[in-house]
């Protein structure tokens, strides 16, 4: 178990700090690194955090009244899709038609079987 080994002189104790701090150094960075693995798997929704930070904060130091900032916060929270659909329609463009008709087609199909004459 811990401490069953101990250091008997200087130069072992030297070794045993010198250890101790190497591991401690490599442990923030794999956390470092685990933080940002994480902080990156949805750029839309850090992007929207981000948002909504700075939207309290300009309302705060405005000091916008209570009613108003609930509505604009529910209209970024109602609205926060629209940028990634924004985005996918832009990748879309680098396609051939046919391909970007076809990706078109299948994303948009569930809209389409709801509307009577495009059955």
């Amino acid at each position: 178990g811990y401490g069953d080994i101990v250091a008997q002189n200087t130069f072992e104790y030297l070794i045993c700090a010198a250890s101790m701090c190497i591991s401690a150094v490599f442990w923030a960075y794999m956390i470092g690194k685990f933080s940002g693995i994480l902080s990156n798997l949805d750029p839309y929704h850090t992007k929207f955090r981000q948002n909504l930070d700075d939207v309290n904060l300009m309302m705060h130091d405005q000091k916008i009244p209570a009613n108003l900032r609930r509505r604009v916060r529910m209209y970024l929270h109602q609205s926060r899709h629209l940028e990634r659909i924004a985005a996918h329609f832009k990748l879309q463009e680098h396609l051939p038609l046919n391909l970007r008709n076809e990706l078109s087609y299948i994303t948009m199909r569930k809209w389409c079987d709801k509307v009577l004459l495009l059955r």
